[in-house]
């Protein structure tokens, strides 16, 4: 065979070697007694137009959060055992909206977290159990009855309307978990979910995530591997809606790293723009919020 012709062959396996070499199967990995810790922060800027007053107002929430697995089966499912074990949140900005709350603090609440200081309680104090297979897909979530009571007797809950019922939270911790594609992964190899959530006020606002497996990245002396997530929001309003949404325009872009050798999700990064309008009893309500979502991954410990 000639050299023209023995060269594009040697190319050719070599493309198909490497793109074997980057290929994939990502899972999580549970072990029975594991405690698996981290952080989530919550960083929101909204700036909006009322009756021609601009208002901006910023949010802090941090949440350590807890899962124990209790058991592993012969599949790979996880129990679990899910708890907040500190809640912290700060608003300022709005008029009569601004305070500051821990749940680890031994002062008193005050103000408006007084009034929100039961749901945090009720947050913080119960244990919500589930069952999670190797793909991070939510199998079954568990309620405790104390949080469903406490919930439909918060002010908040006849604003937000079916997201604070059972069912709601359930629908949201489901579709919220990131699912690991079937089979191997190759750098560029994409895909994504929707969820779809009823608004309190009408309509519905469906997300569509699209994930994008981008293959190893160090991170210090580190192998992990790079997920980059898009995502869209759209409101598909209902006829009869009482507060009209329109969403202008939104953006939503991120990146996960996940430690695929121990098999668990080491840190994300997510931030969304989305400009919308609100028409609040013929009053248009220009609007624009800017969330920044972060996780960090605390090393795993025995329980």
């Amino acid at each position: 065979m000639k050299a023209k012709h023995i060269l594009p062959l040697l190319a050719l396996v070599v493309l198909c070697t490497s793109q074997h070499a980057t290929a994939e199967k990502l899972r999580y990995k549970f072990t029975k007694d594991a405690v698996h810790e981290n952080v989530m922060t919550m960083q929101m800027d909204m700036k909006m137009n009322v009756n021609g007053m601009d208002i901006n107002v910023k949010m802090t929430q941090v949440a350590d959060m807890k899962m124990t697995v209790t058991n592993v089966d012969s599949d790979g499912n996880a129990s679990t055992v899910q708890q907040i074990t500190r809640m912290k949140m700060s608003m300022q900005g709005a008029p009569g909206l601004s305070f500051e709350y821990d749940s680890a603090s031994k002062d008193p609440p005050q103000g408006l977290a007084a009034s929100m200081a039961p749901l945090f309680k009720a947050l913080t104090e119960n244990s919500f159990k589930g069952k999670l297979a190797p793909s991070g897909a939510i199998l079954s979530v568990e309620i405790p009855k104390e949080f469903i009571d406490k919930l439909k007797s918060s002010p908040q809950a006849a604003i937000l309307g079916n997201l604070f019922t059972e069912d709601g939270i359930k629908d949201l911790m489901r579709n919220s978990a990131m699912t690991l594609p079937d089979g191997d992964s190759a750098e560029g190899d994409e895909w994504s979910n929707s969820v779809s959530v009823k608004m309190p006020f009408g309509g519905e606002q469906v997300t569509s995530t699209t994930y994008t497996y981008r293959g190893p990245k160090m991170v210090g002396d580190k192998s992990l591997e790079q997920i980059d997530v898009m995502s869209k929001m759209t409101i598909e309003a209902d006829d009869d809606a009482q507060v009209p949404i329109v969403i202008k325009s939104h953006k939503g872009a991120g990146t996960i790293l996940f430690d695929n050798q121990a098999g668990q999700l080491q840190s994300t990064t997510l931030t969304q723009t989305t400009v919308m309008q609100i028409d609040a009893g013929g009053q248009k309500i220009d609007q624009t919020v800017k969330v920044i979502v972060t996780v960090e991954q605390k090393p795993t410990s025995p329980k």
